[in-house]
This record gives C-alpha cells, sequence and structure tokens, in this order.
C-alpha cells in the first residue's frame, strides 16, 4: 500500500509491481489456498532487473543452457552404446 501511495497510477506501469500486488492480494483473499504464497518467491526475481551485474549472469546462463542441452544428449547417447556394449558382454 506504501508503494501505491508513493507511485500512484503509475504503479501498473511497472510489471514486477503490478505482480508483486497481484499476489500479495491472491494470498490474502484466497487463504486456504496455500500455493499463491509459493508465488512469493518470485518477488525476488525484481533483483534480476535492477543489478546489472546479475542481469548479465542470468543472460549468460540462459545462452549456454542450449549447448548444455547437446552436451547432455551426446552423453546420453554415449552412455546408451556403453549400457548396451556392457550387455552384450556380460550375457
Amino acid at each position: 500500500s506504501m508503494q501505491l501511495i508513493y507511485h500512484g497510477i503509475n504503479l501498473l506501469r511497472d510489471g514486477f509491481l503490478v505482480f508483486d500486488v497481484l499476489i500479495v492480494v491472491l494470498s490474502w483473499t484466497l487463504v486456504g489456498a496455500q500455493v499463491f504464497r509459493a508465488f512469493r518467491i518470485f518477488r525476488a526475481m525484481r533483483l534480476i532487473t535492477r543489478i546489472n551485474t546479475l542481469k548479465k549472469l542470468v543472460v549468460a546462463l540462459f545462452s549456454v543452457f542450449p549447448k548444455m542441452t547437446a552436451i547432455f544428449m551426446l552423453l546420453l547417447l554415449i552412455y546408451y552404446i556403453f549400457s548396451v556394449m556392457f550387455t552384450q558382454l556380460f550375457k
């Protein structure tokens, strides 16, 4: 509510603040549904947009992810080949 007083109607322009308000209101109104309280951890994601070094780190991690999946698939293929080979060897 302090952010609403401070920002006024400009509060709706920031996506993370709208997300904060939505999660807090849903967790207050739906007391029985504890699922929405778990989403409050995503409020910390706002730090990624504010700290430039952290933003670069997250971008770097997401850019490496496709290469990591290719390496993972290659390792799966190697493990499969060796499992078939050893199954035939110790039969």
